[in-house]
Order: C-alpha cells, then structure tokens, then sequence
C-alpha cells in the first residue's frame, strides 16, 4: 500500500505538476541558464543577493558598459545567505561565473521576523535551480514539514480548476512558440537574465517612513549561521578563483536616516571585506545623490524602479571597471553617514498620526532632516477625494493640529520642509473618515 500511494503521488505529480506550474521568472531564468550551458557559455558576472538586487541591477548596460557577454543578475526576494551560497554553487555548476557581486544590507544578518517569509522566499531561489541544486536545497534548507511545497501539484493546489490549467496551458503553448517576450505593461515585469523592471514611482517628497522600531542594526544581534553562510561563500570564490565583491543596493534616504545602528553596519562590512581581502561598496554613500537619485527614482521606499535601476547600473559600471582594474575609488563615496547628510539640505520623509477623540482629532506629524535644522510643518485638507485642498495649518513649527470633523470622508495632505520656499517638500496624504 506504502509503495502504491508512492507511485500514485509521483504519476499525479508527473502529469498534474506540469499542468499546474505557473509559466513565471523563474521559468524563463532556468531557461536561460539551461541555454548558456547548453552553448558553453559561462557567466562574466554573476549578481546574489534580494529582490532590492533583481530590481536595481540591469544586465544589459553592464555587458554594453564593460564589453563582456554575459551578466546573471540571481537576486531572488528576501534571499538569505545560505540561499546566496546554495544558488552559487549551483550556478557555478552550470555557467562557471568569473567575478560575484553579492548584495547585503543592514538587515541581512539580523533576525528574521517571519519564517513563513523565510519558507516563501528560499522556494523562489529553489525553482531557479538546477536538479542538483534543488536536491541539495532540500537537505540543507527544508525541513520534512515543508517538503510537500516542493512538489507543484501541492503548491498550487488552489489553482486546480479546469479554467486555470486551460490558461496555463495556453501561457505555455505561447512560450514554447515564441519563447520569452518582456510584458512592459505590467507595474513590475521580467526583463531577462534575472532584471525585473518596475514602471512604478514614488512622487517627489512621498517616500514614507517605515518600519519603526523594527529597523535596527546591532553587531550583538549578528546571527551566526547567516554570517558563517556569507563565510562560505567568500571560501568558495577563493578556491574557485572566482572574484568576490561585496555591495549594499540603493535605497531611500529615509532608511539612511531612519535605520538604527545604520552606520555600525556600514562599519561591520567594511571592516569583514578588509579581513577577508574583499572589496565592499555602500552604494548609498555615492557622491551626489540627491541629484542622480531622488524620490522619482524609487519603486517604493527599498527598491529602484525601471529608470532607477538605468541610472545605477550606468554609475556602477564604471565603479566595478575601476575595481577589476584594481583603481582607487574611493573619491567616488561620502566617507560616512555624518559626511552624506551635510549634502542634504531638505526633510527626508514625514509621517503622520492620527488620534480620535470624543468630538476632535488630534494630528501628530513627525519627519526625518538633518539635527541641525527645525522642521516647518503644513496642514491641507480636502473633501473631493484630493481635487482641491485648503489650508488648516501654513508653515508652523507646531507639529500637531486639532481637527473637528464633521462627520464624513477627508483627505489629509501633510507637508514638511526647511523653510517655506523649499522647492522639495516631504509630504503624505492619509484618507481618513469620520
């Protein structure tokens, strides 16, 4: 009976997975590594690291900026360094890649909040692989409890209906057909070779603040497993002779100013790349980027959007150049935290909070701006849904306004700047009813 249930699961996994696997990225990467290794190709540069690396670097500028053929972006969603490891292995296997960039941030050591996240996330990496690599995924990463996601017809269950496998009969027909053709519809679609392009953009001044009390930096908080994993991967370049580069994404000014112990991590990867010989970039300490990178650039408050993502690769292209040449770069960076911020002469991003009482509300806003600068603030309202607004508040260091409403549906639009003429205001709307 043990071994009749067996065979039934993997006939109906044989015919009803394949019917039920999502034509996806991950099926047009796996393709496209499967065709260099086919063609023995080999990978010039490989890219690792989350999904603020799958939307930031564009592989198609690199080969034109650098003069090689092939460069992998394998960033994956929340990828973890053991993820990072595993899939480098695997690529390695398959397209030998010369040199490895490998993205890390303030957050890639630190505990994880979530571990359905976790699970969710190493899946993505997983369908990415190769057979070994998949086998070997499963030995070092997944526990029994999550096997049975591994296999499609359990994954996507939900999706057995006849008009679903109809549909994705169709997407794969259509593939096979005419092979991979980039949606740019879509507000996030593959691009090839692991890029994602984003057509999404925040409004100047709309970045919001996040995460608080939760973003924090400590090197005692350092998990030691996803450190040793990082180790790893530094062991593996040395002994294939594969070149190693360690670089943090861009990412909005408010995480900068936001992220507690942000500094304290730059300092930690600095400080690992030296011990181990590496080269570390913070590529949020650029020089000039309140002008090459302003909020119009971000797809939302970690990751560039399309636009975002041209003008990076562009300016870190030339930066890599310089590192494979073993050139100096470092007149290319602020030294620090302290020396990017005296550049930065505007309120990052604003916040507001919204507390009921028996017949009022009381408005609390509160931003991020340099220490050395008092912060104006401004209060719109509007009853059109965000036609017309007029003024409750002009520029005020008060930070907090009593509204009493009638009852109904607003729109809250709070501002905040150095001054009044400030060209580039900080600014979020909040849709409230009453």
């Amino acid at each position: 009976m043990p071994l009749f249930i067996l065979v039934f699961f993997l006939l109906g996994e044989y015919f009803l997975g394949r019917l039920l696997t999502p034509v996806n990225s991950a099926v047009y990467f796996r393709d496209e590594i499967r065709k260099m290794k086919e063609n023995g190709e080999h990978a010039d540069i490989l890219f690792l690291g989350t999904s603020r690396i799958y939307q930031s670097v564009y592989p198609e500028i690199l080969e034109e900026k650098l003069g090689v053929k092939y460069v992998i972006n394998g960033g994956t969603a929340t990828q973890r360094p053991d993820s990072s490891y595993i899939f480098l292995k695997d690529l390695y296997r398959e397209v030998k890649p010369g040199v490895v960039v490998l993205g890390v941030q303030w957050s890639s050591l630190m505990p994880e909040a979530n571990e359905a996240g976790e699970i969710e996330s190493t899946l993505m990496m997983y369908d990415r692989l190769s057979a070994s690599g998949r086998m070997e995924c499963l030995l070092r990463k997944f526990g029994s409890s999550v096997w049975f996601d591994l296999f499609p017809m359990y994954r996507y269950r939900k999706e057995f209906r006849f008009a679903s496998i109809r549909d994705n009969l169709e997407k794969w027909e259509n593939y096979r057909k005419n092979g991979f053709i980039p949606n740019a519809e879509l507000e996030q679609y593959y691009h090839g070779k692991g890029f994602v392009y984003s057509n999404s953009s925040k409004a100047s001044g709309n970045v919001p603040i996040q995460d608080e009390g939760e973003a924090r930096f400590s090197v005692d908080d350092i998990v030691p497993e996803k450190l040793a994993a990082i180790d790893n991967i530094v062991d593996f370049c040395k002994k294939k002779g594969i070149k190693l580069y360690l670089i943090s994404p861009p990412m909005s000014l408010m995480n900068l100013y936001h992220v507690e112990g942000y500094q304290e991590a730059v300092d930690f990867y600095e400080a690992y790349a030296e011990k181990n010989g590496l080269v570390y970039h913070n590529m949020n300490y650029l020089k000039d980027r309140e002008d090459w990178l302003p909020d119009e650039m971000m797809a939302d408050y970690v990751h560039l959007n399309g636009k975002g993502a041209t003008c990076f690769t562009e300016r870190y292209a030339e930066i890599l150049r310089k590192d494979l040449n073993g050139e100096d770069t470092g007149e290319c960076f602020y030294r620090d935290l302290e020396e990017l911020k005296e550049t930065v002469r505007r309120v990052v991003a604003i916040k507001a909070e919204f507390t009921p009482g028996d017949r009022s509300v009381r408005i609390e806003a509160n931003c991020l701006c340099n220490d050395d600068v008092t912060p104006l603030y401004r209060f719109e309202l509007s009853t059109d849904g965000g036609k017309t607004y007029e003024l409750l508040q002009d520029w005020s260091e008060e930070a907090e306004l009593i509204f009493e409403p009638a009852e109904g549906k607003y729109r809250f639009r709070i501002l905040a700047a150095l001054d009044p003429e400030d060209p580039k205001p900080a600014w979020q709307v909040y849709d409230q009813e009453f």
